[in-house]
């Protein structure tokens, strides 16, 4: 009977250990095909609301450089809408885009740098919900084998809507004018205050002037408008009165502005024995217009006219946008009666916010 030796039997169990410890490492060590990756890429968004419709401007910068009959696609997963019509693939020397299994691309032309970026841009992509989303370009040899590829995240979220208030402001305010100061082609003969326009003793000789300042500071998109009226025309204790420009009758006046002319005392004619008028510098909107020239309109019984006006809004200071002057003017004659004569004149500031 023959016997195998002990040792022998250790050194075979070594060798067919030592092969499948081989056979393992072998196995795990083995590499496996993968596609390069694009040196780089992103995706700009023209709007990241969701679920509305918008562009996308993917930039690229290859790897490897394309030949003419390579392809680069654009996968737009949960996007929806991209179609060959909306792809611009001018980058790519394609006037037209191509459908491919991703999505869109564009079908290369003529060779391609990998050291340049490179555009592709899609129009008309709606978007899907709030949320972050992938979108892939990958570039394919003629034969459909992939070349290299690059994934771009897409984070759309809701709009925010930003909201403030602004209070809105108004300052209206009245102050003197000197005598001797110029006002639309008339000058003042008497000083005034914020609160009285006090003509003082008339005369029929020549008209007294009376001015006074406006001033708005108001930020009303809109403008304002600055209108006087009078509590009616100046009478005396008696009941006689002066009446509006031009000569006109009892509790008229002239709503079209004209050039100063004095009453011409008609015996008889109470209207035509004095007179007053205004005036403004104001020539901002249609009343700076009918004002111009040194013309003066007359107040009609408690109707307001219109002084002042601007479309934006004011600063308290600027000529014609936040500040004039209006001038009253009174001229007599020798009929009429004697008295102290008095009126109440009220403005009224009125912003457009």
């Amino acid at each position: 009977m023959n016997f195998i030796p002990m040792q022998k039997t250790k050194t075979r169990r070594f060798l067919v250990a030592l092969v499948i410890f081989s056979m393992v490492t072998t196995y795990l060590t083995m590499p496996t095909a993968k596609a390069a990756s694009f040196d780089s890429a992103k995706d700009t968004i023209s709007d990241s609301a969701p679920s509305i419709v918008t562009t996308h401007t993917i930039t690229v910068n290859l790897g490897t450089a394309l030949v003419a009959g390579d392809y680069v696609s654009i996968d737009f997963g949960s996007f929806t809408g991209a179609v060959e019509g909306n792809t611009s693939c001018a980058a790519f020397g394609d006037s037209t885009a191509t459908t491919t299994v991703d999505g869109v691309g564009c079908e290369v032309n003529t060779a391609v740098s990998s050291t340049t970026d490179q555009t592709i841009t899609v129009t008309g992509v709606t978007s899907p919900v709030a949320g972050g989303y992938s979108v892939y370009a990958r570039t394919y040899n003629a034969s459909g084998v992939e070349i290299e590829n690059a994934q771009m995240i897409v984070y759309l979220v809701d709009a925010v809507t930003v909201t403030a208030h602004v209070n809105a402001t108004l300052t209206f305010g009245v102050a003197a004018i000197n005598a001797g100061v110029e006002i639309n082609g008339a000058t003042t003969t008497a000083t005034s205050t914020a609160t009285a326009v006090p003509f003082g003793t008339l005369s029929s000789v020549a008209p007294s002037v009376v001015g006074q300042e406006l001033s708005v500071t108001t930020n009303a998109s809109n403008g304002f408008s600055v209108t006087v009226q009078q509590d009616g025309e100046m009478v005396s204790a008696a009941g006689a009165n002066i009446n509006s420009f031009k000569m006109a009758a009892n509790n008229a006046g002239l709503a079209t502005p004209e050039v100063w002319s004095d009453p011409v005392a008609t015996l008889g004619s109470d209207n035509t024995y004095g007179h007053m008028g205004l005036t403004t510098d104001d020539s901002d909107g249609a009343i700076g217009t009918a004002f111009g020239g040194a013309k003066l309109a007359g107040l009609a019984a408690t109707a307001p006219m219109e002084i002042m006006s601007h479309t934006g809004a004011a600063d308290g200071s600027t000529p014609d946008k936040g500040k004039v002057r209006v001038a009253y003017e009174v001229g007599i004659t020798d009929l009429q009666e004697a008295g102290d004569y008095q009126s109440t004149l009220t403005y009224v500031c009125t912003p457009t916010y």
